[in-house]
């Protein structure tokens, strides 16, 4: 378990101030680490109305694989390049480190959809986290409580995090609420709008500053972070 230094929390909470820069400081190092998380950042196809009707019906609770072909098969699902840098990103991770990983879909889909061969070579270390098709909405938080749970399991004790820049920092605050630790920080490649996304807050710059705004504001009201 990570604990911050003063400067270190001074930087983390001058970074969740000023939401108009991108990034996060590097915080702890990847050899103390022993699980990522790794969320993703919006999606282009299946509207928010199809949803939770789409992933109720893939094989995703038998075979992972079967489901990201069902997907790129019928409904030509595409995640976007925001998705596809994080994707890059959990390889080098797997690559260097061979720790666990525990990945938001969207991301692991693109991590099958680029490399097929080495998504089955480290089939054992990827583990896929999907919606409860009981819910109406996906959120960060939602994604973290199934974490928290596999990793209390699994008796992992120190995370990184792998997110797209400009949530990042929101993102690692909501990680030591939940998961009890703060996660290990890394620079990342990951910094792309979804330009096409269906979420349309993660599509373009003025509209992430708006909804980040009121996100940030309401985490730290409602003690979420």
């Amino acid at each position: 378990m990570y604990n911050l230094s003063f400067r270190e929390k001074a930087l983390i909470w001058s970074k969740y101030i000023n939401l108009f820069r991108n990034g996060h400081p590097s915080i702890g190092k990847l050899n103390d680490a022993d699980y990522a998380i790794v969320l993703s950042f919006g999606r282009i196809t299946i509207s928010n109305e199809d949803f939770f009707y789409v992933i109720k019906n893939l094989p995703r609770c038998k075979d992972n694989i079967l489901s990201f072909d069902e997907l790129i098969k019928t409904f030509d699902f595409d995640s976007g390049i925001s998705n596809i840098e994080i994707a890059k990103e959990c390889y080098l991770i797997l690559k260097k480190y061979r720790i666990k990983i525990f990945v938001q879909w969207e991301v692991a889909f693109e991590m099958y959809r680029l490399h097929p061969q080495n998504y089955k070579n480290f089939d054992k270390l990827i583990v896929s986290i999907w919606p409860e098709t009981d819910k109406k909405n996906f959120t960060t938080m939602d994604v973290l409580q199934q974490i928290k749970t596999k990793v209390s399991e699994d008796s992992l004790k120190q995370p990184i995090l792998i997110a797209n820049n400009w949530m990042s920092i929101r993102a690692a605050l909501l990680v030591k609420k939940q998961i009890g630790t703060f996660p290990v920080l890394t620079p990342l490649d990951c910094s792309s709008f979804n330009l096409e996304a269906i979420q349309k807050w993660v599509n373009s710059y003025s509209r992430w500053i708006v909804y980040e705004t009121l996100t940030r504001m309401h985490h730290f009201l409602f003690k979420w972070i």
